[in-house]
């Protein structure tokens, strides 16, 4: 075929021998006929690389026979090396990469606004976003798509303020943004609270543009709504003239302009009234709400931990005969997640199977996450084990999973099976990962992988990470350590760090730390009571009374209130709520009897009431009449009154259960041969034959 005369469409020919030498498994020759031909198929590059990958190929040979085919002096224009650095980025092969750039500039190509693109992007990723600026600096040639793809990765970086003065500068030069550039912008604006530069983007960019489409409306309407500015995102929908602009709106375009306002300008913020009312209001004006609203709704709703309002919504858009599409369905497991809805949420897994949404793989990762904060981690690993193409999310949310449990050697696990795979891990993953250690205790390998963070993978350890490590080493009884590390950290240490020092305080009963936690904890979080409550089960413990009432003073003087403590459990398609505040439950009567005789009966296994959680003082007996309140043992006694099947009693929790009811649970699974899975404010519990998952670390 190389030595027929050169006639009839050679990227054809070019294209046949590669697919053929793929077919025999000849990568290698694959790649010399694509570099050969380049220039008569450069743009059918990445349906090559697609193919390469498909047929089993190595990436990496793709780079070797550039290497091979260079050394022998072949030369390749600008367009090759892009190509070639797109597939480093892939490969996350730094090395390579900077051996490619070498290489350009010796040629004089790192005048090329492409080949600098793909060094950013190569750079950012990488090595860090400071490299990738430099390159732009460097860039003698500075056009809109370079402009363009600096304040992209300058934002993906959340380099909010760099991202802000490369848009003042690319103005300067009259450089043309892109409209997601623009919406990212004002998004970053939102983050920096920096609300009069958000206006002057909106003003130099938005009311100079003379032909604005109806894109462009619901463009800055989102981005005012998602910052919270819901009056201005309402009156800039009230400027909308879709007759005057040439517009004929139909069903589509309105709800499709009223969405940011219903998610974010509504449902998000906590006013889900208003958001039915505009729905009614589209339907006044004979508009009829499609699935882009009833959706917008239900996810604003859940954003808001509205979950059953969320639930209701979809109960009125089902009677209104409006079918879900796949970003319903993510939004009402997630509702379902949220409080732990297992019932609801398997539900809501087969509404999903009968309509044909079971491989859609953002549907079954929310399924993963439902069912693991469902109680049911099994059935989440069993949905995990049936996706074929596992995302990085996918991966991510399962090992979250374990990790709730405090199973971290499975988590570890997983994520060497992820790594073989060839995906690269993010900040999410490494929460997993070390919220994994945390909840098994293990230090060393906690260490590890904080440590592998920077070092390995680039990735710069955010407040959760620091908050995971701080809980590690204080739950395992490295309070000075953890300490220390608080005082070493290179980001000021905010409310969840100095919480997690105070709770593991409580664990290892150190008053003088806990104080130096919890003085912090009141200076951040003033109005918390949840701080104030912990601080005072620690001075109990010690008898310490006289602090116990100096607290409560403290709290009325500021007007800090005990916020509302319930548990609740399901039977059947009912859910029961035990609350400290509000009506007590019908069957109030029949429960307490049944959680004396409980107690009773687990007194002779060695259960000893642990009076030190009531911050009252009191005589022992009256304190172990308020222990017999507890919301979480009511939930508990009545899940064992009603679900006779022998199948597990489930609870959930808004606080951190306390420490009596923790050793009454493990007492109780023991005495009944039940399972209990209790969710509490912190994390799950799982209490099996006088066990719990947690190992008293919690």
């Amino acid at each position: 075929m190389i030595k027929m005369p050169k006639k009839g469409n050679l990227a054809a020919v070019d294209g046949s021998m590669m697919r053929n030498y793929l077919e025999f498994g000849d990568f290698m020759s694959a790649a010399k006929v694509f570099f050969v031909g380049f220039t008569r198929n450069y743009l059918l590059w990445n349906s090559f690389l697609e193919e390469f990958a498909s047929f089993g190929g190595d990436s990496h040979d793709i780079l070797e026979v550039f290497k091979e085919l260079q050394n022998k002096g072949v030369e390749f224009d600008s367009k090759a090396l892009t190509v070639v650095l797109k597939v480093c980025l892939a490969l996350m092969d730094l090395w390579f990469g900077m051996k490619v750039h070498a290489c350009l500039i010796k040629r004089g190509f790192h005048v090329d606004v492409h080949l600098s693109c793909a060094l950013i992007n190569l750079y950012e990723k990488c090595w860090g976003i400071d490299w990738a600026n430099q390159v732009f600096d460097e860039t003698p040639l500075q056009e809109d798509f370079l402009w363009n793809t600096i304040v992209m990765v300058n934002l993906r970086s959340e380099r909010w303020e760099n991202a802000l003065e490369l848009f003042g500068r690319m103005q300067s030069a009259s450089a043309k943004a892109t409209d997601g550039i623009i919406v990212k912008l004002l998004q970053a604006c939102g983050k920096l609270r920096a609300f009069n530069e958000g206006k002057q983007i909106h003003g130099a960019v938005f009311d100079s543009t003379e032909d604005r489409d109806l894109s462009s409306w619901n463009s800055i309407i989102s981005s005012y709504a998602v910052n919270g500015y819901l009056n201005d995102a309402r009156d800039i929908f009230l400027q909308m003239n879709l007759q005057r602009a040439g517009f004929k709106p139909d069903s589509c375009s309105i709800t499709s302009a009223l969405q940011a306002v219903i998610e974010l300008g509504y449902s998000m913020w906590g006013r889900s009234e208003e958001a039915l009312a505009v729905i009614n209001r589209i339907k006044s004006l004979g508009y009829t709400p499609n699935v882009v609203s009833w959706t917008a709704m239900i996810s604003g709703c859940c954003q808001n931990e509205n979950y059953m309002d969320a639930l209701q919504f979809f109960s009125q858009m089902q009677e209104e005969n409006v079918k879900p599409n796949s970003t319903t369905i993510c939004s009402l497991l997630g509702a379902c997640a949220g409080p732990s809805l297992l019932k609801k949420g398997e539900e809501i897994h087969c509404f999903s199977m009968r309509h044909g949404f079971v491989d859609d793989i953002y549907i079954a990762t929310a399924l993963i996450d439902m069912y693991s904060k469902g109680g049911k981690l099994e059935v989440a690993h069993e949905v995990f084990r049936n996706i074929k193409e596992k995302t990085l999310p996918c991966w991510n949310c399962m090992m979250m999973g374990y990790a709730i449990y405090g199973r971290g050697e499975e988590v570890f696990t997983l994520f060497e099976n992820m790594c073989k795979t060839g995906i690269r891990p993010d900040a999410i993953t490494f929460t997993a990962l070390l919220s994994g250690c945390k909840n098994s205790c293990l230090v060393m390998e906690g260490w590890n992988y904080f440590d592998s963070m920077k070092k390995d993978y680039n990735i710069s350890p955010t407040i959760e990470h620091y908050s995971c490590m701080v809980d590690l080493l204080g739950k395992a009884g490295f309070l000075d350590e953890a300490l220390d590390f608080i005082n070493a950290m290179p980001i000021k240490a905010d409310a969840s760090i100095w919480g997690a020092l105070l709770a593991a305080c409580r664990i290892h009963k150190d008053i003088k730390l806990a104080e130096i936690a919890a003085r912090n904890l009141f200076r951040l979080e003033p109005y918390n009571s949840a701080n104030y409550m912990l601080l005072m089960n620690i001075y109990s413990i010690f008898q310490r009374w006289d602090d116990v009432e100096r607290l409560r003073e403290s709290m009325t003087a500021m007007g800090v209130k005990i916020s509302n403590v319930w548990s609740w459990t399901q039977v059947k398609q009912t859910i029961h709520v035990f609350s400290t505040e509000g009506n007590p439950h019908p069957e109030e009567g029949e429960i307490y009897f049944e959680l004396y005789q409980l107690v009773s009966e687990i007194r002779k296994l060695g259960y000893v009431p642990d009076i030190n959680c009531v911050h009252q003082n009191i005589d022992d007996k009256d304190k172990e009449k308020v222990l017999l309140s507890h919301t979480e043992k009511l939930a508990m006694t009545y899940g064992l009154m009603k679900v006779k099947d022998g199948s597990p009693i489930r609870v959930v929790k808004n606080t951190r259960i306390c420490q009596d009811c923790h050793t009454a649970a493990k007492y109780i699974s023991l005495a009944r041969n039940r399972d209990i899975f209790l969710r509490d404010g912190g994390r799950f519990h799982h209490f099996m034959n006088g066990e719990c998952s947690c190992n008293d670390r919690w």
